[in-house]
């Protein structure tokens, strides 16, 4: 999943934990108050706030299995420091100060769960953290709600208070381990496109079994190994890609791996018939920079995949140029030129221009014919009149004609 989806579902799947912990110590807790009600209480909604973090970091780094097995041991921890932050907790608020401390607390026992089962320091560290924090701001919110909860047993208020507090510590976790990430995945093509994962691990296998960190589950026939490819963190920091000895091998940047392969920022990697593009946030002193679509965050650009294209068709040679044209056998270049002038002679003078040709006089505007006299046309006006030759008679010049 990506990292947006990622810290959402921390925080949702937390706050859901958390109030389905708050509801069985209501329905089972003891009834009054006091130092075990709030220890009990902390460890019931610790635990499962441990295990909804757990299994989101299950989904984001294997499959079912592994969300189980992690949810598993997300609530074992969150269990231990729900009794060490509960009672903690319980001691500042009968001093009179506020329960937050106490809630940090067991976010710092849900936190340090995450990088325990991973083995890194780093992962441990960023729980820590978010878990501390997140802890912290769902403490201070935790007191005012549950004191602003109106009569009855203040069951509502409680559960209010605790999915708040385990909306905080899920997204917090989540939140700090995507901002201190140091390497990740993200898969640009093939099974489940948009799928990033953050390089935690010191070995984090690629293939197609579902036990693995990065599993492209897909058709059997494609060319694709249970454990295809691995990526081994050195200590010196650097990321190396190792094939794992498969018959359609593993490229990166469309060159084929035939041992350990560093990695830089923006390589892309083929397993199969998926490309998976590697990332890291900083860079080490010495290495060369390189320049890619990813590394700078152009938004909307097309991704380049590394293709295997054929070579190039070999170029045809040009053709030769044709033969210059050999004069005739005997011919001289000079027999063109004119004689010299005999000595003492005067030279001819130049022709004489030729007069430019008189331009054609433009036709003259033809003006239409004038009609015929008739013997009906009225000698004045020349209007037409009707009638017999000598009794036409022409209103307008009041004349007979």
């Amino acid at each position: 999943m990506s990292f947006a989806r990622m810290v959402y579902l921390s925080g949702l799947l937390a706050g859901w934990a958390a109030l389905i912990g708050c509801l069985a110590f209501e329905l089972a807790g003891p009834r009054s108050g006091g130092t075990v009600a709030t220890a009990l209480v902390a460890m019931l909604v610790g635990g499962a706030i441990g295990a909804g973090v757990g299994a989101v970091g299950g989904m984001t780094g294997g499959g079912w299995a592994a969300a189980a097995r992690r949810a598993g041991v997300g609530w074992v921890g969150g269990l231990a420091g729900g009794l060490v932050g509960g009672l903690a907790g319980e001691v500042l608020y009968s001093a009179g100060l506020p329960r937050a401390v106490g809630w940090a607390l067991m976010g710092l026992g849900i936190g340090v769960t995450d990088g325990l089962v991973e083995r890194s320091a780093r992962r441990a560290r960023n729980g820590l953290i978010g878990g501390a924090v997140g802890g912290l701001i769902g403490g201070l919110v935790f007191d005012p709600i549950t004191r602003a909860s109106l009569g009855g047993t203040g069951m509502a208020g409680r559960a209010t208070g605790f999915v708040i507090l385990g909306v905080a510590v899920g997204a917090l976790i989540g939140a700090v381990q995507v901002a201190l990430r140091e390497a990740w995945l993200t898969v640009v093509d093939g099974f489940r496109t948009g799928r990033q994962v953050i390089l935690s691990r010191p070995v984090t296998v690629l293939g197609r079994a579902e036990h693995v960190p990065v599993p492209f589950l897909g058709r059997w026939g494609e060319p694709l190994e249970l454990e295809h490819a691995k990526i081994v963190r050195r200590a010196d920091g650097r990321f190396v890609l190792e094939d794992n000895k498969t018959r359609t091998g593993t490229r990166v940047n469309s060159q084929p791996v035939t041992g350990p392969t560093v990695l830089t920022d923006g390589d892309t990697i083929r397993v199969g018939t998926n490309y998976v593009r590697f990332n890291e946030r900083a860079k080490r002193t010495g290495e060369p920079a390189r320049t890619t679509a990813a590394a700078a965050g152009t938004a909307g650009a097309p991704l380049s995949l590394d293709v295997d294209l054929p070579p190039p068709p070999p170029r045809r040679p040009a053709p030769p140029a044709p033969p210059k044209p050999s004069a005739p056998a005997g011919y001289d270049p000079y027999d063109d030129m004119p004689a010299p002038a005999a000595p003492g002679a005067s030279p001819k003078p130049p022709p004489r221009p030729m007069p430019p040709a008189p331009r054609p006089a433009p036709p003259a505007a033809r003006t239409p014919p004038k009609p015929a006299a008739s013997a009906e046309v009225c000698p004045g006006c020349r209007k037409v009149v009707p009638g017999t030759p000598g009794r036409r008679y022409c209103v307008m010049c009041d004349a007979t004609f």
